[in-house]
């Protein structure tokens, strides 16, 4: 066989293997996401989220998530829950390559930029846009590529570079068991009550647990608890700038041993329905609280109050 054929045989082998590797491989292969890293969340010490409105920081602080501009207590639920999509962030399609990405929210005007980094070391990057009509997708460009994917899950209001909606809403916290005096003043009305000692006090009928008054008289623990849970519970209806100066209705101080002492100050409504304004230690900011339940902290505070264990406010 002369050298001629023998170079045609080897090149049709050559095609032949070609064009079944290429078919091998299909649409599904060629088209596949890139893969995308998955860091710890543990490992992940600042997320930027950036938006046509502005950019924020979340950032991990020794014991808590905060966000700057402002340096603001982050709620930690939510922090969790973002930290969780981005370990298991998952591209599942190739979308479009056609770079026309207004029509996905992927456009500088709308999408949000969202870069995690471990202290200065970047982990992942990439836009986040619309939701995909599956409702299931989330429309994304990962990192510098230019082509747009499916992501697995609705990830847009998880990651939205809106400063208020990631701030801690509570309005106190602290340790029930930590507590070693309780003053509320309710209008003129001040009380002063610390929880008994074990095994003294208590009340004689159920024998349940129970605060003193300056005077030595009793308030049933179960009273105080439910005051507590609502302080607990309580969260800012929307945060404000300045704390209007009309009557005080209710203020209650916590002393925490050790630990710094929380208050809380709730204002009179400027009107009927309208939120309470107030502030507390546990804010860097005034806010407002719903019209039910600023009244419900108001019953309840006043349910403790007997006409007895008065005592001068502090300050």
């Amino acid at each position: 066989m002369s050298n001629k054929w023998q170079y045609t045989i080897l090149f049709a082998v050559i095609a032949f293997l070609a064009a079944l590797l290429f078919l091998r491989q299909g649409p599904e292969n060629r088209f596949k996401p890139p893969p995308l890293p998955h860091p710890d969340h543990n490992t992940i010490t600042r997320v930027r989220l950036a938006g046509a409105g502005g950019a924020i920081e979340l950032r991990r602080t020794k014991d808590q998530w905060e966000i700057t501009p402002g340096n603001f207590r982050a709620d930690q639920d939510k922090v969790d829950g973002m930290l969780r999509a981005l370990s298991n962030l998952e591209l599942t399609a190739l979308v479009s390559e056609s770079g026309r990405y207004k029509r996905y929210l992927l456009d500088s005007q709308n999408r949000i930029r969202v870069e995690a980094f471990a202290g200065k070391r970047p982990l992942i990057s990439l836009d986040i846009g619309k939701t995909a009509p599956t409702g299931r997708h989330t429309f994304v460009r990962p990192g510098t590529d230019k082509r747009i994917f499916h992501a697995r899950g609705l990830l847009r209001s998880r990651f939205t570079p809106d400063p208020d909606s990631w701030r801690d809403t509570s309005i106190l916290a602290f340790d029930p068991k930590s507590i070693t005096c309780l003053r509320i003043r309710l209008k003129k009305r001040v009380l002063e009550i610390r929880p008994a000692a074990p095994g003294a006090g208590g009340d004689g009928k159920t024998g349940e647990s129970c605060w003193l008054t300056a005077g030595g008289q009793k308030i049933a623990a179960s009273k105080v608890k439910k005051l507590l849970d609502l302080l607990s519970e309580t969260k800012c209806s929307r945060f404000s700038n300045d704390f209007p100066a009309p009557q005080t209705e209710l203020e209650i101080e916590l002393d925490l041993g050790t630990a710094s002492p929380q208050s809380l100050s709730v204002a009179s409504a400027p009107g009927s329905g309208a939120p309470y304004p107030a502030r507390s230690s546990f804010q860097k900011t005034p806010f407002t609280l719903a019209a039910s339940r600023a009244k419900l902290l108001i019953k309840t505070a006043e349910s403790l109050f007997d006409g007895s264990g008065r005592t001068k406010w502090p300050g």
